[in-house]
């Protein structure tokens, strides 16, 4: 499950992460692996054939790749933390480069599963404020995830 949780005594702690199946090693020597192909393909098509055309094709295809691998290395350490301590709820989001914290009292925040435009949506909701949760695991995960964070609110 790419969801870890911790209870100490009334405390309870879940993190989710994103399913990571590559390390940023093995991302970057995929895309070493990558450009040696393009550049040996480009280059051989270009000595061979005399396509000198293929160069500039080939050198924006690795550009693309570079961008795309950007990404993918960028969200490599995104996570969800949901803690339930005493009479508060504290949230805290890493997407990117982008960090979001919120707190809800106990009390009064709700656990609310929605049909959005992608999918299912896990909320918390309080006072008509809302966070959307679970965005890093698959819908079967959600629906476990919304039953856990309903039980310990509850407690």
């Amino acid at each position: 499950m790419p969801y870890t949780e911790s209870i100490t005594g009334s405390d309870y702690t879940l993190v989710t992460r994103r399913n990571n199946s590559l390390s940023p090693l093995g991302l970057r020597m995929l895309f070493v692996g990558m450009f040696l192909l393009f550049a040996t393909v480009a280059i051989v098509f270009m000595w061979v054939v005399g396509t000198w055309l293929i160069l500039p094709f080939s050198g924006l295809e690795i550009v693309v790749v570079a961008v795309v691998f950007y990404h993918i290395t960028s969200h490599v350490g995104d996570y969800e933390r949901i803690e339930i301590s005493g009479d508060r709820v504290s949230v805290e989001q890493k997407d990117g480069r982008k960090m979001c914290k919120a707190e809800f009292q106990r009390a009064w925040v709700r656990v609310v599963l929605e049909e959005g435009e992608f999918g299912m949506r896990l909320l918390l909701r309080s006072h008509g404020r809302e966070i959307e949760l679970g965005r890093m695991v698959r819908y079967d995960e959600r629906l476990a995830l919304a039953k856990q964070l309903g039980r310990h609110l509850a407690e």
